[in-house]
């Protein structure tokens, strides 16, 4: 038995990783409209912070797939 994502490579993990942290922070919006989704009501700040850590965090991961693609 296997996951499913010990087959996808690091770029495609990294995808789903910023999405999930995403779909967490986006709440009623739009999630096309935002990048990194602002904070809602209902969070506390290290909350937050912690999960915009990590999207940014993936964000890096994600560019270093394409910059070792491209290059």
């Amino acid at each position: 038995m296997a996951y499913a994502t010990q087959f996808e490579s690091p770029f495609d993990r990294a995808i789903g990783a910023r999405q999930k942290v995403k779909s967490r922070l986006i709440a009623d919006l739009d999630p096309r409209d935002w990048e990194l989704p602002p904070k809602p009501k209902w969070m506390r700040w290290n909350t937050y912070e912690r999960l915009a850590e990590k999207y940014q965090f993936q964000q890096g991961k994600i560019d270093q797939c394409i910059a070792s693609f491209v290059g």
